[in-house]
């Protein structure tokens, strides 16, 4: 499948978003409204490569590749949502420079203490 969706925190999904949801539903994260969200976040995922990146309202960005094989999570912190809204319209782009050559923190998925 040849798409990219984005995840809103209430978990409405939309295929292949244009860049005014992908601001939209990262600025929401601040709407009052989401507190009662269980998990706060957005995510944005690419179906072709299995690449997902997560924007948590505590600032954390998450970037996943959802192939079985790959047991590690690489996290960045204090990610403004004006950097997280680039990050997630590179992915949806099929740009992944911007995000790969970030500096990232490799986490083991399986010893992450939740």
């Amino acid at each position: 499948m040849d798409c990219t969706s984005i995840t809103d925190c209430f978990g409405i999904m939309h295929i292949n978003p244009k860049p005014t949801q992908i601001k939209s539903l990262i600025l929401s994260l601040q709407d009052p409204q989401t507190d009662v969200c269980p998990h706060p976040d957005v995510s944005i995922s690419h179906y072709n490569t299995g690449h997902l990146l997560t924007y948590h309202k505590n600032k954390i960005l998450t970037l996943e590749n959802l192939e079985p094989t790959n047991k590690t999570m690489k996290i960045l912190k204090n990610i403004s949502q004006k950097d997280a809204i680039q990050l997630f319209s590179a992915l949806n782009n099929d740009q992944f420079d911007p995000i790969i050559n970030r500096p990232w923190i490799e986490s083991d998925l399986w010893s992450l203490k939740l």
